[in-house]
């Protein structure tokens, strides 16, 4: 199993970590477990965006001992600064990630992206500019599959996914998003008990309904729930999500009229005032239940969630 970067780097203050903690040199959380590989597939030279990975690398986005195997909603910042997390899921995809890194780099902000094995597969020189241009990674599964799970076919789901974004890009994460909200499958039990931080959303932007909303929809779902600490969910793989990609413009221009700041995950989580609130992180154990108004739905009509990606 690759470890999540959180347990993989014993905090300086823990003299003797527990068995569940990985005593490997910072530098490379893995290394032990899993050599560098040159990833397959590499980029061609005639593309401008397509990064190689080297050694150097390799980058680790751990999560702060008090988060580690809990359920996170949301986070109450220190002194209410306004500050905002994009999330987006189920990619890397083809056109439309690089649409979405595009408007990101030219508004200068970072946003974290919940990879799925099987397209991480597809599109690894994506991934690469993902990493390149500082954002942050979480883990969405290998198959994105919402059916019932036990211990083993998780563990396949998360370690596989885990194992190939360290290949393919270097990065260990501890950060993890169960497709569909879904908590009580098996997958956010065993991530939760190899200390991932189930990161779960405030906003649901509901671009992947099964009817598309508007761009002016999306725009208008994110900003009137806004608020400071809040963690927005939408997608840039999982199938057309060209309406993403126009409101996406808008949500960051209106945002920073309000004053928001964007960071990613990680970042956020730094910031937290208190780790006591229990409206934003629930105790270790998976939920019996999706939260009323968390959960997605297959993103086109009659689509059966673990057929959700196609090919």
């Amino acid at each position: 199993m690759i470890p999540p970067a959180s347990s993989a780097i014993a905090d300086t203050a823990e003299a003797s970590p527990s068995p569940s903690v990985w005593a490997i040199a910072p530098s490379n959380p893995v290394h032990q477990q899993l050599p560098i590989v040159t990833p397959e597939n590499s980029p061609s030279e005639t593309t401008p965006w397509a990064i190689a990975l080297s050694p150097a690398a390799e980058k680790t986005f751990p999560v702060p001992t008090e988060y580690r195997g809990k359920t996170i909603y949301q986070v109450k910042p220190k002194n209410q600064k306004k500050v905002i997390a994009l999330t987006f899921d189920d990619g890397p995809w083809g056109e439309t990630t690089l649409q979405v890194l595009d408007i990101l780099k030219k508004n200068g902000i970072k946003a974290t992206f919940f990879w799925v094995g099987e397209q991480l597969q597809s599109y690894p020189a994506v991934a690469r500019r993902v990493v390149a241009e500082g954002h942050a990674i979480g883990n969405h599964t290998w198959h994105h599959s919402y059916r019932q799970m036990d211990e083993a076919t998780a563990a396949k789901e998360i370690d596989d996914t885990a194992a190939l974004i360290y290949k393919t890009t270097g990065v260990t994460t501890a950060y993890f998003r169960p497709p569909g909200g879904n908590l009580q499958n098996g997958l956010a039990a065993y991530a939760q008990k190899n200390n991932y931080a189930v990161m779960m959303w405030s906003i649901n932007s509901a671009d992947s309904r099964r009817h598309r909303l508007t761009a002016p929809k999306l725009v208008k779902n994110i900003l009137k729930s806004a608020f400071p600490g809040s963690i927005v969910l939408m997608h840039d793989g999982g199938g057309n999500h060209s309406t993403t990609v126009q409101a996406l413009p808008q949500i960051v221009e209106k945002l920073k009229k309000q004053g928001y700041q964007f960071v990613t995950l990680p970042e956020l989580l730094k910031r937290q005032e208190t780790t006591d609130a229990t409206d934003s992180v629930s105790s270790g154990e998976a939920e019996t239940q999706i939260p009323l108004g968390l959960q997605e739905i297959p993103h086109s009509p009659g689509e059966q969630p673990e057929n959700y990606f196609p090919g």
